[in-house]
C-alpha cells in the first residue's frame, strides 16, 4: 500500500505535468499519440457504404490542421491547454463524421441523378450542366465527384465541406487577429465556426457545401487586406460557386482608392469568375450563363410561380403577397445602391482601421441578402461565419447569436419543416442585426475619426 507522502506527490507529479511547457519535440508526439487515437475513434464509427478508414484519414488531417493552426497563435504554451484545444477540435471533426450517413432527400432526388447524368459525359460536357440553379463552380466540383467509383458520393461531398469548413475556420481565425482581436478570443471564433448548427446541417443534412464558396471568399478577404493580388482572385472564384460571395466585391473600390490594392488586382478577381465557368462557353451557352446567372434563376422562378422569398429571412419575408413584376427588380437595384453606400463611406473616411473593414464586409454579407429576391435559407450562411470574426466584444457576440438563431430557424424549417418562430419575426431579427452592423460601423468610423484628430 502507498504511505501518506506517496498520495500526496502524485496528483502534484500531475498537476506539474499539465502545466508544463512541452518543447517541440514532445508536441510532436503528443499530437501524433491525439491523431492516432482520433483516427482509431472515428473509424470505428458505424458507416454503411464503407471507406471508414479514409473518412478518418481525411477528417484527422483537418482536425490536425486546425488543432496545429490555433496551437501556433496560443498565447499560453501550458500542455493543459493544448489537450483541451486537440480536445474540442476533435469533438468538431467525430460531430461532422458522426453525419457522414445522414442521407438528406436532396441527395436521392437530386444529387444522385445529377451524378448519374453526368457519368456517360466526358468530363467538359458535364462540367456545362445545363441547370439553372447551380453555379459553374459547383458543377466543376459535381462533375468530378461523378468520376468517383469505389467510394461513397455522399461521403466524398460531405469530406469535402468539412475540409472547406476547417478553412473557414483558419480563415476566421487569421482575420479576427487582424481585427485586432485578443488570441483566446480569435481561438474560441475558430472553433465555433466548426460547431455552429449551421455548419453542421448545412453539408450533413442537407447536402450543401456552402463551406466552399465561404472559404474561397473569406480567405480572398484576407488577401485583399493584405494587398495580394490572389485575394480578388479567391473572390472571384468564390463567385463564380455562388454569387452571394460577389458581395465582398464592393469593398475592391475602397481598397483601390485607398491604396492597399492595385488596378489589376480586380482583373485578378474577373478571371477567377470566368475561369471556372469555361465550360459553359465552350459548351456554347454563351456569355449569359456566366454573367447572367442570377437573372436566368430570377427568371425561372418566376414562370414557376414561386415567391420572392425561399426560408430566407429579409424584407420580402415580411411581405404576405409580393410579385416579382414589382419587388424583383427593385430589390436589385436597392441593393446594388446600398453596396455604393458602403463604398462611398469607406472611401471618404479617412480611417483604414482593420476593424472597420471587417464591419463593413460584415454589413455587406447581412444586409444585402435581405433586399434581394429569392434568397434561400442559406443566404445568412457566410455573414454567419464572418460575424465570428468580431466575438471579442459584447456586441459582436449579439450579433454572432442573431445571425445563428436566424439561420439555424430557416434551416430547420426548408430542411424538416419546422417552423421554430414566424418568418416574419426572424425577419426582423435579421434587419435589426444588420442595422446593428450599421450602426457599429459608423461609430468605429467616429471614434478613429477622433482619435486621428486628436493624434
Amino acid at each position: 500500500m502507498m504511505d501518506n507522502k506517496t498520495r500526496k506527490e502524485l496528483p502534484d507529479v500531475f498537476r506539474t505535468a499539465m502545466f508544463s511547457e512541452l518543447g517541440m519535440t514532445g508536441r510532436t508526439v503528443l499530437l501524433a499519440v491525439l491523431a492516432g487515437l482520433y483516427v482509431a475513434v472515428a473509424a470505428s464509427l458505424k458507416y454503411q457504404a464503407g471507406g471508414a478508414m479514409v473518412c478518418a484519414l481525411v477528417s484527422g488531417a483537418c482536425v490536425l490542421l486546425l488543432c496545429v493552426t490555433a496551437w501556433r497563435v496560443m498565447p499560453c504554451k501550458k500542455t493543459v491547454l493544448l489537450l483541451m484545444l486537440a480536445l474540442a477540435c476533435g469533438a468538431a471533426g467525430l460531430a461532422h463524421v458522426g453525419m457522414m450517413d445522414v442521407a438528406p432527400g436532396r441527395m436521392s432526388k437530386v444529387i444522385t441523378p445529377m451524378l448519374e447524368g453526368m457519368w456517360p459525359y466526358d468530363l467538359l460536357t458535364a462540367m456545362a450542366w445545363q441547370e439553372g440553379n447551380w453555379s459553374g463552380g459547383y458543377l466543376l466540383v459535381m462533375a468530378l465527384v461523378s468520376r468517383i467509383e469505389n467510394f461513397s458520393q455522399m461521403y466524398a461531398l460531405k469530406l469535402i465541406d468539412f475540409a472547406c469548413q476547417c478553412a473557414v475556420a483558419m480563415a476566421v481565425l487569421r482575420l479576427a487577429l487582424r481585427g485586432g482581436a485578443g488570441k483566446v478570443a480569435s481561438i474560441c471564433g475558430m472553433l465555433l465556426c466548426t460547431l455552429m448548427p449551421t455548419a453542421l446541417l448545412n453539408g450533413g443534412c442537407w447536402m450543401e457545401f456552402d463551406a466552399l464558396f465561404c472559404a474561397l471568399a473569406l480567405w480572398g478577404l484576407v488577401g485583399m487586406l493584405e494587398g495580394k493580388f490572389w485575394g480578388c482572385l479567391l473572390v472571384g472564384m468564390a463567385g463564380a460557386f455562388r454569387l452571394q460571395a460577389l458581395m465582398l466585391a464592393p469593398l475592391m473600390i475602397p481598397l483601390y482608392m485607398k491604396k492597399r490594392i492595385a488596378l489589376w488586382h480586380p482583373l485578378c478577381g474577373l478571371a477567377g469568375y470566368v475561369i471556372p465557368q469555361i465550360p459553359f462557353l465552350l459548351d456554347g451557352q454563351g456569355w449569359e450563363a456566366v454573367f447572367g446567372r442570377y437573372a436566368v434563376q430570377i427568371q425561372d422562378f418566376t414562370y414557376e410561380g414561386a415567391g420572392l422569398t425561399d426560408h430566407a429571412a429579409g424584407v420580402f419575408g415580411l411581405m404576405n403577397i409580393a410579385s416579382y413584376r414589382e419587388f424583383s427588380g427593385m430589390g436589385m437595384y436597392f441593393a446594388f445602391a446600398c453596396a455604393l453606400i458602403v463604398a462611398a463611406l469607406l472611401i471618404t473616411s479617412r480611417v483604414e482601421g482593420e476593424r472597420v473593414w471587417l464591419l463593413s464586409a460584415l454589413l455587406l454579407c447581412c444586409g444585402l441578402p435581405l433586399v434581394l429576391p429569392q434568397q434561400t435559407a442559406r443566404s445568412l450562411f457566410m455573414a454567419g461565419m464572418l460575424s465570428l470574426t468580431l466575438v471579442d466584444t459584447r456586441e459582436g457576440v449579439l450579433t454572432a447569436l442573431a445571425l445563428e438563431v436566424v439561420s439555424l430557424c430557416c434551416y430547420l424549417a426548408a430542411i424538416f419543416n419546422l417552423e421554430v418562430l414566424p418568418l416574419s419575426v426572424l425577419s426582423l431579427l435579421a434587419i435589426g442585426a444588420a442595422t446593428f452592423t450599421a450602426v457599429r460601423l459608423v461609430d468605429a468610423l467616429k471614434e478613429g475619426a477622433r482619435h486621428e484628430i486628436s493624434g
